[in-house]
């Protein structure tokens, strides 16, 4: 059984005043809240019934244990807004929060924020009866605002309980404390317009930002010796560019038929823009299990962007034990002193040593796309409507570890390539031997397991009509909607996993881009009604 408490308080208090053509509006207050979890669980074995479902009916109770955590957060906020004839506008806000989530020092942060627009087109220069663009808006931001998407405990450390020392219950360390974790902060800059043409027709939004991200929380790996695998610091600053467009139309309107689109495109590029305590790259690999050996590496390095997929480059496999005249080493598993044959992967020496080891391995992916977006229709037509949304992502990088399960030879999983394996001296293919001890380290992490992650997708798919009010009144309703809603109907990629959106670790943006064993979004057909009374 578990439960959830959360609750909030909040108070508020709002000014508004307008003299002649000048508004102002001001806003204070303040919010406090806190959510706890608790949970305890009980499992036992030998059930006399299946009909009774209680601890008391198990012979042999197996396990007990429970889990409590709690945060809390604290905050006072403060805006003002102005605005002059609906021409200028001016709004600036303060909030100092405080986390409990942070060490006791650095608990509170303060985060202002200050935007203005102008909106030329109301200008008395501004001839609109005449002018093509109906309506135009400049507006600019600046503001600072934090994260603190940590766990409950990580800042003060967290103590297991219920660890077996010589057959007597104890208690150890679970989590590296540090109390110097504060605030993930960014500070942004927006620049923007609004413009519309031909009395609001066609519609056009463009920002473009800078996002200047500082004390970025990360996990960062610790020698083994000390007990654990990584701990959370705040390891370095980011810096996010990007440009965005929305454009909207009203490309056909009659009486009885209209057809509105909206077409949006983001174009984003990240940047680790400097590292703490005099490190220029940290090595990461995903922080839960994967099937098999697959170490998908990741690096965070100075100068490249989050998501940066680190290990070694392959061109193919060697036909022929006498192609490798080079008798280029492998050292990187393990095996000492090992030559590679026919059959095995030919690894790039990167630095040119003559043996292919750690020092070889270099940025191999992306996991950011280079841009996003969709794409929406809406046809109406007297009481039909017809609605057609497809998003889509290009430039970005998947690693398939699902492929490497089924591949690879490592255990149970099948293989798919099989057929295509490299079996003797001359053969061509771009499959290597299979051999379970792998001296040549052919399963190792390199751009073999990486591919295309872009993909054009038919999200949702909306089918609705309308009932006419006068066959409403014979069931006393006031509207009748009945819709048929398809999801994900179709995706056109090039990559061979089942989904290129699919992501196996969520939580830690250092290993983005892993598809491995994940569920993929499912195909769905919706019926419904939409009623009113």
């Amino acid at each position: 059984t578990s439960s959830v408490d959360n609750w909030i308080a909040e108070t508020t208090l709002n000014y508004k005043r307008d003299i002649g053509k000048h508004h102002f509006t001001a806003l204070a207050g303040y919010s406090q809240q806190e959510r706890s979890i608790f949970n305890i669980s009980t499992s036992g074995q030998q059930y006399a019934t299946n009909n009774i479902a209680t601890l008391n009916a198990a012979v042999l109770p197996t396990g007990a244990s429970s889990i409590y955590s709690a945060y809390g957060l604290s905050s006072a906020f403060g805006r003002l807004t102005y605005s002059y004839n609906e021409k200028y506008y001016l709004e600036g806000s303060v909030r100092r929060d405080g986390s409990s989530r942070f060490g006791a020092d650095e608990r509170y942060a303060i985060f202002p924020a200050v935007s203005a627009a102008w909106r030329v087109s109301n200008e008395p220069f501004w001839n609109k009866e005449n002018a093509i663009v109906n309506d135009f808006k400049i507006r600019t931001s600046i503001g600072r605002t934090g994260n603190q998407t940590i766990g409950d405990y990580t800042a003060q450390g967290q103590y297991n309980t219920g660890a077996s020392y010589v057959g007597q219950s104890g208690i150890y360390l679970g989590t590296i404390p540090n109390p110097n974790l504060t605030w993930e902060t960014t500070l942004q800059y927006d620049a923007g317009l609004d413009v519309s043409f031909f009395n609001s027709r066609i519609t056009l939004g463009v920002d473009v930002y800078v996002k200047n991200t500082s004390n970025l929380l990360l996990n960062v790996p610790v020698p083994h010796t000390t007990g654990f695998q990584q701990i959370l610091e705040n390891v370095g600053a980011t810096q996010n560019k990007g440009l965005e467009f929305n454009l909207s139309t009203i490309n056909f309107q009659r009486k009885d038929f209209t057809w509105n689109s909206n077409f949006n495109i983001s174009f984003n590029r990240n940047l680790v823009t400097k590292l703490y305590n005099g490190a220029t790259s940290i090595i990461t690999t995903p922080g839960q299990g994967l099937t098999g050996s697959l170490q998908s590496g990741s690096i965070i390095q100075v100068g490249s962007p989050i998501g940066s997929m680190y290990g070694w480059k392959e061109s193919g496999v060697y036909r022929y034990s006498t192609d490798n005249v080079n008798k280029i080493t492998n050292t990187s598993i393990g095996t000492n002193n090992y030559v590679f044959k026919g059959g095995d992967l030919i690894f790039q020496d990167t630095n040119g040593n003559g043996t292919i080891d750690n020092n070889d391995r270099v940025i191999i992916g992306n996991a950011q796309p280079k841009f996003t977006g969709g794409f929406s229709n809406t046809f109406k037509y007297k009481n039909f409507d017809l609605t057609a949304l497809m998003t889509f992502s290009y430039g970005n990088n998947i690693v398939n570890g699902t492929r490497y399960a089924a591949e690879s030879g490592t255990g149970f999983e099948g293989d798919l390539t099989l057929l295509n394996r490299w079996r003797n001296e001359g053969d061509i293919t771009n499959v290597p031997r299979q051999d379970y001890s792998d001296p040549a380290g052919n399963r190792r992490f390199s751009n073999r397991w990486i591919e295309d992650g872009s993909y054009l997708r038919m999200k949702t798919v909306t089918l609705g009509y309308q009932v006419p009010k006068s066959l409403l009144t014979i069931i006393s309703v006031k509207t009748l909607r009945i819709y048929v809603t398809a999801q994900n109907l179709f995706t056109i990629t090039k990559y061979t996993g089942y989904d290129p959106e699919a992501s196996a670790i969520n939580a830690d943006v250092t290993n983005i881009g892993i598809d491995q064993g994940t569920y993929p979004q499912y195909r769905a057909f919706i019926f419904g009604l939409n009623l009113g009374f």
